[in-house]
């Protein structure tokens, strides 16, 4: 939802942030949530995506407690790579739900010693799918009767 105290990467004072959401297993992205809009000249940013969603296929109930939610915050630079503002990782098998508060931005994802700052506030939660399977033999069972 919102970014707050980011570092100042552009030489106006200012970032650019937007966040990138994936989903890693065993460390490496399997499922790419997408991205906020970039917020122009911005150190607390409001961002104004508020929900994404997916559905994952896991049958036997695995994918999820082996996953983690990745939240990185980006600057954007039009004529050189984006800069690295800060990440937050939710390991799903112990939290699948997670109130609506503000995060500390991790540093020991910093590359070449770049200074990483700020929180960010989000909310997030996992909602297990009803397996449709019994709806259609309950009802299989109520035609035959």
């Amino acid at each position: 939802r919102a970014s707050k105290n980011l570092a100042a990467k552009d030489i106006t004072g200012t970032s650019d942030p937007y966040c990138i959401i994936d989903l890693l297993r065993n460390g490496e992205i399997f499922h790419s949530l997408g991205q906020t809009d970039v917020q122009w000249k911005e150190l607390n940013p409001e961002f104004r995506h508020r929900a994404f969603q997916c559905v994952l296929d896991d049958p036997d109930g695995t994918l999820i407690p082996e996953s983690t939610l990745r939240i990185t915050i980006m600057d954007r630079d039009k004529y050189k790579k984006d800069d690295f503002l800060g990440v937050v990782y939710f390991n799903l098998a112990k939290h699948q739900r997670v109130p609506l508060m503000w995060f500390k931005t991790s540093q020991n994802a910093a590359r070449d010693g770049e200074r990483v700052t700020g929180d960010i506030l989000l909310e997030y939660r996992i909602e297990i799918p009803v397996d449709d399977g019994v709806e259609a033999e309950e009802e299989e069972e109520l035609k035959d009767r």
